[in-house]
C-alpha cells in the first residue's frame, strides 16, 4: 500500500517546484574521497545550485581559497572518512574561510559526536551520528 496517494505526490511536486530556486545563487562545495558519491550529489543538486567539488579536504581548501569570492558559498557536504584529514577536521578549518557556510558531515559508520563544537556543523548527517 503506497504511503503518498498519487494527488498528495502531485501536489507535493507542483510545490517544490514552485518553491525551487530559478538563479543559481546559492553555491554548494561538495567534498568526498569518492567519485560515485560526488557525481550522485552533484547530479541532484546541479539544476537548481552552483556546484564545487573536492576529492579531499586540501583540495577543498586550496579550491576555497582559489575563487573569487568563497563567501558565496553557502553550505558545504564533506564526508567524514577521507584520507589524510578527516571531514571534520576540514569542516574546523573551514571555518575561517567561509564562516558563515552551513556545514554537514555526512558519514556512512556509527559515529557518537556531540551536536555542536565541531567545525561549526549543522547536525549530523549518515548512519547514526550523535545529533
Amino acid at each position: 500500500m503506497p504511503v503518498f496517494s498519487q494527488k498528495a505526490l502531485e501536489e507535493a511536486t507542483k510545490e517544490a517546484k514552485y518553491k525551487q530556486p530559478s538563479d543559481k545563487n546559492q553555491t554548494i562545495l561538495l567534498v568526498d574521497d569518492e567519485q560515485n558519491n560526488l557525481t550522485a550529489l552533484e547530479n541532484l543538486l546541479s539544476q537548481y545550485y552552483k556546484i564545487l567539488t573536492a576529492s579531499d579536504g586540501k583540495h577543498a581548501l586550496d579550491l576555497i581559497q582559489s575563487i573569487d569570492d568563497p563567501q558565496k558559498i553557502s553550505l558545504i557536504i564533506s564526508d567524514q572518512r577521507m584520507p589524510n584529514m578527516s571531514g571534520i577536521e576540514f569542516l574546523e578549518q573551514s571555518v575561517e574561510l567561509v564562516p558563515d557556510a552551513i556545514r554537514i558531515p555526512v558519514s556512512y559508520t556509527h559515529l557518537t559526536l556531540p551536536t555542536t563544537g565541531h567545525g561549526g556543523c549543522w547536525g549530523w548527517g549518515g548512519g547514526g551520528g550523535g545529533g
